[in-house]
Order: structure tokens, then sequence, then C-alpha cells
């Protein structure tokens, strides 16, 4: 296998694992609000808060990162970056990404209806007096908070997954200076960007919209791209990234919540995306795995789809079953992100045998 086969084998089967630790970000199980109720299971069994964190915050923090990296360079793979280059992937990122974009934010738009319908005020009481102008409605497509929604790190548009597709565009449109910082800059500009994402002074600069994690690795992976890097090759040296990043991930999940934690949360991520990398293309360069390819076709279906009802199908299991035992617990909360899986897995396998023309412009094209 030549390393150009390695790496495109390695992004390919990258796809379905990173959308799966995006899918377990979203699976807010520790703390739960019902009908304006909030259940903390994490302060009733610390342990279980600890499984939590592991698995939704620690593991699963190296998913957008890498789709960020993996962006950046892909967007400036083997081209000679010009006028003309750049109009062409922007007219092509307008199919990949505008268009998805808008329809999957407009389908949680219609979700959003059907909540505030009287019929339903029982349910999501905290949306009985939410009114709707236009300048709301605009907001759906940027950024914007509904008075259920936790208050996160990010701005996020009415389907929250896709701030990361908000902000993939708005790097597209920058990717001219992008790619003029880092020719000038080179190895500084890196620098000074992964600065900014460290100590997360994006927040302090004010990057309203724009999370600080994309503002760093999509110019990282641009930087691999741009100066003929490959990614894989340079992490298949790191052999000692593993047994790092595992060393990081326990002291991670231990010290959540300590105003230290950063550092071995942001050390955590930066080894992850070189260990995962070593050890997807080390089991796919001895075919001890072989990419799905409706698994890796599937990805930005699953990626875009879950969150509309992920929240919903948690709240639901828990006011049905209303878990009594912390084992109760857990298996709701790997029960739950691996339903959410098959459903939207399920739902792409019918519309994609149906309607194929649908399910293409709804994954763009992908």
């Amino acid at each position: 296998m030549t390393n150009d086969e390695l790496l495109s084998k390695t992004i390919s089967y990258l796809r379905f694992p990173l959308t799966i630790g995006v899918v377990f970000i979203h699976n807010r199980m520790a703390t739960i609000n019902i009908q304006g109720h909030e259940i903390n299971y994490g302060d009733l069994w610390p342990w279980v808060s600890y499984v939590i964190t592991f698995f939704s915050y620690v593991v699963s923090a190296v998913s957008v990162p890498m789709f960020f990296f993996i962006s950046g360079f892909l967007f400036f793979y083997k081209v000679d970056f010009c006028k003309d280059v750049y109009r062409k992937k922007l007219k092509s990122r307008c199919d990949t990404l505008l268009v998805p974009y808008l329809i999957w934010n407009f389908l949680a738009f219609l979700i959003l209806l059907t909540q505030m319908h009287p019929r339903f005020s029982s349910l999501f009481p905290l949306l009985r007096d939410y009114r709707i102008d236009i300048t709301e409605f605009l907001s759906y497509f940027w950024a914007k908070y509904l008075p259920m929604d936790p208050v996160g790190d990010v701005e996020v548009p009415l389907n929250p997954s896709l701030w990361f597709v908000r902000d993939l565009m708005l790097l597209v449109i920058a990717s001219p200076l992008v790619y003029w910082v880092i020719n000038k800059l080179k190895s500084l500009a890196i620098l000074l960007l992964c600065i900014v994402w460290f100590f997360t002074l994006g927040k302090q600069i004010g990057l309203y919209g724009m999370s600080h994690q994309s503002v760093f690795f999509f110019p990282l992976g641009a930087y691999f791209s741009i100066n003929r890097i490959d990614f894989v090759e340079f992490a298949r040296k790191a052999k000692w990234s593993p047994y790092i990043y595992a060393i990081c991930a326990i002291a991670d999940t231990f010290s959540d919540g300590q105003p230290y934690n950063y550092w071995f949360h942001n050390s955590g991520i930066l080894i992850g995306l070189i260990a995962l990398t070593f050890m997807v293309s080390n089991l796919l360069s001895q075919d001890k795995v072989k990419i799905n390819k409706f698994l890796s076709n599937s990805s930005f279906f699953v990626f875009a789809a879950h969150e509309l009802f992920i929240g919903k199908l948690m709240k639901a299991l828990v006011m049905i079953i209303q878990p009594q035992s912390p084992y109760v617990v857990l298996l709701l909360y790997f029960f739950i992100p691996i339903a959410t899986i098959f459903i939207c897995l399920g739902a792409y396998w019918l519309l994609n045998r149906w309607v194929p023309n649908m399910a293409k412009v709804l994954t763009g094209g992908r």
C-alpha cells in the first residue's frame, strides 16, 4: 500500500468513528433538564460522572478538532492555490456545505414549531412564552440559544451540530488569508494560533460565532497540506502517542472542573490526534480493519441528523424508566447514542434506497 493510498484510507475510515464521538459529546446524561426540573446523576453517583466525562468530554473531544484538521488538509491537498482554484472550491462548497447547512437548520426550525404547538406545551414548558420574529428566524442560521438550551462554549445555529459546518464555511471563504499567513509566517503562524486555542483566547478576542477550535485546527491541517507533509506518515513515527494520550485522558477525567484541567484536556486533544491517526493507519496497513463504505458515506447524515432528536429521546427514556440505580443510568447512557446512530443509519439507508437524490442533497453529494 502506497503512502497516498494509506492516507486516503485513513481519512475515509476515520469519518464514522469521529462521528460517533460527536454523538457521544451530545449525549448529556450527567445533568438532564426535564420540564424545568434538573436531574444531576453526577451528584447522586460521582463515579457515574467520571464514566460519562471520560466518554463524552475526554475521548470524544478529539472528534471535532480532527474534522477541522482533515478539512484544512484536504482543502489545500495537492493544489497550487490561486484565484481559479479558489473560485472552483467556493462553488463546490456551496453544494457540499451551504445547501445541506440551510436544509438541516430549516428542518430544526420545523421541529421547533412542532414543539411550540399548544398540544405539546406541557412537554416543553420553557417554550410556552417563546415568540419568533424575522430577526429570531434569521438567527437560527447563525447563532441562537433557545430557552431550554444549556449555555455552551460555542454559539450555535438551531441545529447545534452544524456550528462546525458554519465555521468551516467561514474558513473556506477566508482560505486565501489562511494560505497567505501560512506561507508568510510558516510554523510561527501555527504556534500563535495554537496559543489562541490552547488558552481559549478566542473568547477574549471576541470571535462571535467562531470557535477557537476552528481557527487553529483548520489552519493546522492546511499547514501540513501546503508544506506537502503527509500527516499519516508523520503520526506513524509517534509510536509513543497512545501511551501519552492514555495518561492525559486519565488526568483529564479526574481533574474535570479544576482550573488547571485545560492543560490535560487540550494536551490530550493534540496528542489524541496523533495517537488516533497512528492506531488507525497501523490497523489499515496491517489489513486488520476494512473501510465500510456505507458507514463512511452515511457519516455526514448521522452528524447532521442526530442532535435533532437525541436530547428528546434521552428525556423520554428517563421519564419512562425513571432510573434509580447508577447501573441503569449507565445502561441508558450507552444505549441512547447507539440507538440514535442506528436510527440515523436506518433513515439514511431508506432515503438512499428510495429517494437517492434527496439523500445526495442532504449529505452534500457525499
